[in-house]
């Protein structure tokens, strides 16, 4: 499978082409081509010279990457974790297989109008991977080399990496136990709103 963007007009699209023994499995391609469902970009399927592509329309989103340069709140990570576990657990209402979502932070989109989260199902039978095992490395890596440490998630990246939380449903337990231990608690913030503010000025105005 290799990716590259297409312009049409206005529209900006991520265009993804299987590659060889990637096999289509069609009940899924015409389910996420078709519905309208909660958490996923939708698919357009254009098949170009014997070949199955996979079109997303990807205007007016940035992708988890682009937007964690800078600082991070905690509600707004929680508030993506959260989103990711729902889409993930939504599949299992259109028998979709979880798996065929791709967890990476530049695959994860949010728009830029809502801060809405979308995910990028690809319809294959083949090379499917492990979506717990992405997410876990995908938390671990955004809380541990976030621009500015979260302490409240400092638990969380522990306890992904130890081994302690080993699927989605321990996941969901660990950021409701978060959720409720810092729900009431302005003094739980590491840092002043205010200094975050201006440290993150400092930095655009470094990088420009």
């Amino acid at each position: 499978m290799y990716g590259d963007y297409e312009k049409m007009g206005k529209q900006t699209y991520l265009r993804l082409v299987a590659g060889e023994g990637e096999i289509r499995d069609e009940f899924a391609c015409s389910m996420v081509s078709e519905a309208e469902i909660s958490g996923l970009i939708r698919l357009y399927y254009a098949p170009s010279n014997g070949c199955d592509v996979y079109k997303y329309n990807i205007t007016n989103y940035i992708r988890l990457v682009d937007f964690t340069k800078n600082y991070v709140s905690y509600e707004e990570l929680i508030r993506i974790i959260r989103s990711i576990i729902n889409t993930i657990r939504e599949m299992g209402n259109y028998a979709l297989s979880p798996n065929s979502i791709i967890v990476s932070k530049y695959s994860i989109y949010l728009n830029k109008n809502t801060m809405d989260v979308r995910m990028i199902f690809v319809p294959v039978k083949t090379n499917v991977s492990d979506t717990f095992e992405d997410l876990k490395n995908m938390l671990i890596d955004l809380i541990d080399n976030a621009p500015f440490r979260e302490e409240r998630l400092a638990g969380l990246s522990d306890k992904l990496s130890s081994g302690m939380i080993r699927n989605i449903d321990g996941l969901e337990r660990e950021v409701d136990t978060l959720n409720l231990k810092y729900a009431a608690s302005d003094e739980a913030v590491p840092v002043a709103v205010n200094e975050i503010v201006s440290e993150v000025k400092c930095l655009e105005e470094l990088e420009t």
